[in-house]
């Protein structure tokens, strides 16, 4: 993690994920090119559009964005997370900032994304937020990459990298209803996409170190979960297909929307 002070606004536990900046990048997920194509068809993310990409991390999402031709730009609060989206995604702006407090001015923004990020944010102020940098009519993108349960050890890896932990934040969020609930926005749409991503040990290991949970860990803790999932595939042959399903929310705000 960073010396400096805790970014505003961002939970102590997220903050673990700039310990791990170079490991996110090396091992966690894309998306499949099929969710990013709709989304961007049914946002109109082309150019002349003004694209925000909130909470963007390393950029994982943001590079899969560039092609599309938009006025990009990255909102990342974590220092080591910004500096991996940098190295990666050249030539796209980055601004240091929050999913709640954007450098944005109002109704100044088509199409916000926010790639397997929104678990993290306070949700009222978020929505909020959004509304406020969107016109009337823009757009935004929640997507998520959940392991499936099409391969078993993989769906279950829980049960060794969560063992007596207790989770730093809520992932069973009903988006439909909080973005109904906000005011600001009309009706949700959700699609589901498979997507699998080929990854030997070392990057099985990479993977799990950027979870929170195991993150935020003393060294020695982190040790024995990387021991669990040892065992755990010990037998299986590598490289492993892991299989995830990305979930895409789609929504548009109003053009009464409250600011």
């Amino acid at each position: 993690m960073s010396n400096g002070p805790r970014p505003h606004g961002v939970p102590v536990a997220a903050t673990s994920f700039d310990r791990v900046a170079g490991r996110y990048e090396r091992a966690r997920p894309s998306y499949p090119a099929a969710a990013v194509g709709w989304m961007a068809d049914e946002l109109s993310i082309e150019p002349g559009r003004v694209v925000v990409d909130l909470g963007a991390g390393t950029g994982k999402l943001t590079r899969l964005l560039v092609p599309f031709g938009s006025s990009l730009t990255a909102v990342e609060p974590l220092a080591n997370m910004r500096a991996e989206l940098v190295a990666s995604t050249p030539g796209v702006v980055v601004h240091e900032g929050t999913a709640e407090t954007m450098p944005f001015a109002d109704a100044s923004v088509d199409v916000v994304v926010a790639a397997h990020a929104a678990h993290w944010f306070e949700r009222p102020a978020f929505l909020h937020e959004v509304a406020r940098v969107l016109r009337p009519g823009g757009g935004l993108a929640l997507l998520w990459n959940d392991r499936s349960d099409a391969l078993p050890w993989f769906f279950q890896l829980d049960d060794v990298i969560k063992a007596g932990v207790e989770l730093p934040w809520e992932r069973d969020i009903d988006w439909a209803d909080e973005i109904g609930r906000s005011g600001a926005y009309g009706s949700v749409v959700e699609r589901r996409f498979p997507h699998e991503q080929v990854l030997d040990l070392e990057g099985l290991l990479d993977l799990v170190a950027t979870r929170s949970y195991v993150a935020s860990r003393p060294a020695s803790e982190q040790a024995e979960v990387f021991d669990g999932v040892r065992r755990r595939v010990a037998g299986i042959p590598q490289p492993f297909t892991l299989p995830y399903v990305t979930t895409v929310h789609l929504c548009r705000s109003l053009s009464n929307a409250p600011c």
